[in-house]
């Protein structure tokens, strides 16, 4: 039996499918998201400075980046999506790493980690995803990232999906049950039809994260949660965090939650701010 890591089901996901990647997930909005992302952070004090894209696939979330941040970088640890970053945004430096192993690349005012990221992590690295993520923060830097919900697990990843972009036929299979429960392992398949090959296949292995344990695990980072909020396009929570006062402390504090919200305030759909 071969060990899951945040690696490991990166690449397994997304190795043999790169070439496929923006095809599939292309669509008008993509930088009006990261936009609102940006703007959400700015409410955190976010101002326009240094900032790293973590899990940046081929660079679709990167780009916008460079036209509001004064500095950025990216990383990325499947090789195939990362050298299709580098093409997109040859002023950018990719780095190759998960985000359990980011090493020390900076102090940056913004650490971005969308479109599933943090739900490749299994729940046993969640604390070293989010020290990680700490380390490369600044003092009063801000984090944004994303978490899919038990909807998204009931929903997309229990059924099937066909789309069809240009000569490509894209069949996704969902294999979760609809009475997918919280923090349990979901996978789904899909697949590339190009002409009468066989099929390139990419496998997705994916970990539900309750609200109370992404919580719990920032703050052991020396993160807080200062707004969090229902996506309106998908269903996903977007997650702000910044800094606790004293930068690095573990804060053990609070018990891990199932769905229900740490927090009264979090979770409701519209935007919080704390």
């Amino acid at each position: 039996m071969s060990l899951v890591t945040s690696c490991s089901t990166a690449t397994g996901a997304y190795a043999d499918f790169a070439c496929f990647y923006d095809r599939y997930v292309a669509h008008d909005h993509y930088a009006t998201w990261v936009f609102e992302l940006l703007d959400a952070a700015a409410r955190h004090g976010f101002a326009g400075g240094s900032a790293l894209d973590v899990g940046c696939g081929t660079g679709l979330s990167t780009a916008p980046l460079t036209e509001r941040c004064a500095a950025v970088a990216a990383c990325e640890p499947v090789e195939q999506m990362a050298r299709l970053a580098e093409r997109r945004l040859p002023g950018v430096r990719v780095h190759r790493a998960p985000v359990t192993e980011l090493g020390a690349l900076g102090a940056f005012d913004l650490v971005l980690m969308i479109n599933d990221v943090v739900n490749y992590v299994p729940g046993s690295e969640l604390d070293a995803a989010f020290a990680q993520l700490a380390a490369n923060l600044a003092p009063s830097g801000v984090l944004v990232f994303d978490a899919n919900t038990l909807a998204t697990y009931r929903g997309i990843f229990a059924r099937t999906d066909i789309r069809v972009a240009g000569d490509v036929l894209f069949v996704w299979r969902g294999r979760c049950r609809p009475s997918f429960g919280p923090g349990e392992r979901a996978e789904a398949t899909l697949d590339a039809f190009v002409g009468a090959g066989p099929p390139i296949r990419s496998r997705h292995v994916q970990f539900h994260h309750p609200p109370g344990r992404i919580e719990a695990a920032l703050r052991r980072a020396g993160l807080r949660v200062t707004e969090s909020y229902a996506d309106r396009s998908a269903p996903k929570h977007i997650y702000i965090a910044t800094p606790e006062p004293q930068k690095g402390v573990r804060r053990d504090q609070g018990q891990e939650g199932t769905e229900g919200p740490a927090d009264p305030v979090h979770h409701q759909g519209r935007l919080i701010a704390r």
